[in-house]
């Protein structure tokens, strides 16, 4: 019983760490960008630098 307790207090942990997308409020938009508008697409950028030597 006590090992099913430690696993989800420990499932808990890892999941509010790594959990979720971020949240946007629609007030941090500037009135410019919300007028005459309809939706707004957020978009997030990634970039990875792979550095390796192929042997």
């Amino acid at each position: 019983m006590c090992k099913y307790c430690i696993i989800i207090v420990l499932l808990g942990i890892v999941s509010s760490c790594f959990g979720g997308d971020p949240k946007f409020s629609a007030s941090t938009i500037p009135e410019e960008l919300k007028d005459g508008m309809y939706a707004l697409i957020r978009e997030s950028d990634s970039r990875f630098y792979i550095k390796s030597k192929i042997v």
